[in-house]
């Protein structure tokens, strides 16, 4: 009897290599780690805390009052609740790791999903973790990866129905719609090409077998607080606002996606749940920015498919696997390292520190006027209720648009809405601020290099009003002409404030510069280079092109050229 031949490499299910998953692992794990932050996060850990306090998810707004109380819930209570607990265990870096890991999770577990290569599948892995890891912050969608590998890893086999597949693919939909419903469809897409492929090669009951898996997933898709209003929320935080343009070809997002979709016309032949769930995801996130990060991970087993039939099978060797773990190593370090920590404001990279503990400090009350791009960082800072946010969904456009456009429309909100203090980007020498300063009825009380917060003189806060510092010094109403005014009517008083201000907030670079440019006007030197120093030893003037030019002028004026030169360069 003649023995048959070993099945192709290409035809085998998986290939795992464990210590290449765990370098896979590692190197998504630190590309997580380097990815900025964004205000999703701050949502997610408010609303985490508000669901264990209550028990449930909220029905109505919890978090502003310019909503009026409308209907609001969360579609990921789980994932919210999990970040509040690591965030209460471990802060923001714990937040962070919990994100890291279940992306970069998903990231090893696709590292079997190969054509026998793979050394070369975990270099196409390690490229989309790169371009993947601002998907990767503590947001709900950073578990759509490890469910997105999960449900290939379950579905891909060609075997026989078994009901512990089933039962495996109910209970990932229904954590999946718990955990981030809003993406949870997909699930319901990729069984669905499993039934429907089944139904076209395979026997009727096998077919019908997987037709019943897909009927479980359906309903077990409405185990979660919404039931089936959870469609509703469908992709909802993908596409912020309106749809977004696709991505240009050239940059890492369009370079993915464009190589993901070739694979998979070249593979769908070969792997057809494989392929169409990819394709789904890939072309989805043209459509949907927010499923881009997801996309590059979704490019990856079309890819490695595709790239098996070009590259024979091989072996990894023990040197190969150690050059491969100490590249990743490097591109780590090279991360942690070259990417500064950015001034976004996003989760775990606040900006409103010191304006949030200004507000309690001086029990500062009432109703409260906020820039939109603070909405979600007050939320999650402070727990005070907000004017409006950037939720979809939750405020009609129109009044987006006028909160959006406050500088003009801040008078018109204000005889409406009655409020008592406002929280508001500095805007330097920009002067937006200007509809707060021109009235005066309100009072500056706190300023930094992020945010100004002004308090009606004559509202519940009149007394924190009345010791606010600022009189003729004004941060956000223009730049250093605006302080020669000052130095030149009351020079002392301009002191006096310039004292006071960097008392109030001693990490704010501006202020520490416009005391050293006041000091230098009025010939006191050592005592301008002494403030000069103190701005210099703050590290955001470095990576604040704003601040820099401003330092670069405060040593012009100083009449030091080689000085401003490098200050220019910072």
């Amino acid at each position: 009897m003649t023995k048959a031949a070993p099945a192709h490499p290409r035809e085998k299910p998986h290939h795992p290599h464990w210590p290449l998953a765990v370098v896979v692992f590692a190197l998504a794990f630190g590309a997580g780690l380097s990815a900025r932050g964004t205000p999703a996060g701050w949502l997610a850990v408010a609303t985490g805390r508000l669901v264990s306090r209550l028990g449930a998810a909220p029905r109505v707004d919890p978090f502003s009052f310019g909503s009026a109380g409308a209907p609001w819930t969360t579609d990921s209570w789980s994932a919210d609740a999990a970040f509040a607990k690591a965030d209460a265990l471990g802060g923001a870096a714990l937040a962070r790791d919990l994100a890291a890991g279940a992306a970069a999770l998903g990231f090893a577990l696709l590292l079997p999903i190969g054509h026998g290569d793979p050394l070369a599948v975990a270099g196409l892995l390690g490229a989309a973790a790169l371009c993947a890891r601002e998907g990767m912050t503590p947001a709900p969608a950073a578990f759509d990866f490890l469910f997105f590998a999960l449900f290939l890893r379950l579905l891909r086999p060609r075997r026989r129905f078994r009901l512990i597949d089933a039962a495996a693919a109910a209970a990932l939909t229904a954590l999946w719609a718990n955990v981030h419903g809003a993406s949870a469809a997909l699930a319901l897409a990729f069984v669905f090409l499993k039934a429907f492929k089944a139904s076209m090669r395979s026997a009727a009951r096998e077919a019908l077998g997987y037709w019943a898996m897909f009927a479980a997933c359906a309903l077990a898709f409405s185990w979660n607080p919404l039931g089936y209003g959870l469609l509703a929320h469908l992709f909802s935080d993908a596409a912020p606002g309106a749809l977004g343009a696709a991505p240009a070809l050239w940059s890492p997002a369009g370079g993915a996606i464009a190589l993901g979709l070739a694979a998979c016309a070249y593979t769908l032949q070969q792997e057809f749940v494989l392929t169409l769930s990819c394709a789904t995801v890939l072309a989805l996130s043209l459509a949907l920015p927010g499923l881009r990060p997801l996309a590059a991970l979704a490019a990856v087993p079309a890819a490695a498919l595709a790239l098996g039939h070009f590259r024979r099978p091989r072996e990894v060797s023990a040197f190969s696997f150690s050059a491969a773990a100490a590249v990743a190593a490097l591109i780590v370090a090279a991360l942690s390292r070259l990417v500064p920590p950015p001034a976004s404001g996003g989760y775990g990279e606040p900006t409103l520190v010191g304006a949030a503990r200004f507000l309690d400090a001086e029990r500062v009350g009432g109703q409260m006027f906020n820039a939109p791009e603070f909405g979600a960082q007050l939320i999650g800072l402070s727990g005070r209720r907000v004017f409006v946010d950037a939720r979809p969904g939750v405020y009609p456009e129109t009044f987006l648009d006028e909160a959006r456009d406050w500088p003009r429309s801040f008078p018109a909100l204000d005889a409406v809405y009655r409020f008592d203090y406002a929280v508001v980007p500095n805007p330097r020498a920009a002067g937006p601020a200007r509809a707060l300063d021109a009235p005066a009825a309100w009072r500056l009380a706190y300023a930094d290099d992020d945010a100004l917060v002004y308090l009606k003189a004559a509202g519940a806060d009149a007394a924190a009003a009345s010791r606010a510092p600022f009189r003729v010094v004004d941060p956000g109403r223009g730049g250093l002409p605006s302080l020669d005014a000052a130095l030149s009517s009351a020079p002392q008083e301009t002191l006096d404030e310039l004292d006071a201000w960097t008392a109030l907030a001693p990490d704010c670079v501006q202020a520490w510069l416009w005391k050293a440019y006041a000091l230098g006007r009025l010939g006191r030197g050592d005592e301008s280079d002494r403030a000069l120093a103190r701005a210099r030893a703050l590290p955001r003037l470095a990576r604040d092109p704003g601040l820099s030019a401003l330092a670069e002028e405060v040593l012009r004026s100083r009449e030091r050229p080689a000085a401003a030169r490098e200050a220019k360069t910072l």
